[in-house]
């Protein structure tokens, strides 16, 4: 995004930077007053690498402390960018906490083998549900509520896997574009390789975001803003993708009453 390339001080100058301290302090406040309603003791969270979950678990970190509990979980079938533990690993470094890696690799391919499993899309796809499997074994050890890191453009887009990185308990960036992620990620000093970098799930080689979906988290941004700002072209595949996944964004469908 044309955000990633501006650096504090150049922010401070174009934006209202105060608007996203406060913002913030009201994503802290709300992650507090969700634990205590639920009486839960702490949250749990994924680090994958990306800007999301990275942003996320600094804006949680000074506020919860030993009570967020971060995990990196692993999947290394030679698929995966080679940076990508390196940028999870700077994450619990700049925390200060213990890496705390699990490894699922052997189970991942044990399951795909087992179930006969081989395309790639939905290999991914059985990725995103056994990390989420784990988050909630562990959420539950410690009577912790799951945090989701979707942003407002992968929710309205449904571009998450149901049941996977979209099954969680709590969703703090959901109303939160794209763009707003990346301020508060430089306002927190986020780790710098995990701010440049292209957006990706990293679920088999070489993905991104923008690629995959076929047009650019800007131009869904401008589309959001008013839908006559970007071209047909994008306007229609943003509407398709949104279309398309409606399914995920709505509750599960009850049958009929007696």
């Amino acid at each position: 995004m044309k955000i990633q390339t501006k650096n504090l001080d150049q922010i401070k100058k174009e934006y209202d930077i105060d608007k996203y301290y406060k913002l913030i302090k009201q994503i802290q406040k709300w992650l507090i007053n969700k634990v205590k309603k639920a009486n839960a003791s702490g949250l749990v969270l994924g680090i994958s690498g990306g800007i999301d979950s990275a942003t996320l678990a600094f804006i949680a970190h000074p506020v919860f402390k030993e009570k967020l509990h971060l995990f990196s979980i692993s999947i290394n079938d030679n698929k995966q960018n080679p940076t990508i533990n390196n940028d999870i690993q700077q994450v619990f470094l700049k925390l200060n906490r213990k890496f705390n890696n699990i490894n699922l690799t052997n189970a991942f391919l044990e399951f795909k083998k087992s179930a006969h499993i081989l395309e790639t899309f939905i290999a991914a796809n059985l990725k995103a549900r056994m990390r989420m499997s784990v988050l909630y074994a562990k959420a539950q050890e410690t009577n912790s509520l799951v945090l989701g890191t979707d942003n407002l453009n992968e929710f309205y887009l449904g571009y998450f896997t149901k049941f996977g990185d979209g099954g969680c308990d709590l969703l703090p960036l959901a109303n939160i574009k794209k763009s707003d992620i990346y301020i508060m990620a430089k306002i927190l000093e986020v780790p710098e390789s995990i701010i440049y970098k292209k957006p990706s799930a990293d679920l088999w080689t070489d993905q991104n975001d923008e690629d995959e979906l076929g047009f650019s988290y800007d131009n869904f941004e401008s589309y959001y803003d008013n839908k006559n700002a970007v071209s047909n072209d994008v306007r229609k595949k943003i509407e398709k993708q949104h279309n398309k996944n409606i399914h995920k964004l709505v509750s599960i469908p009850k049958g009929p009453k007696i």
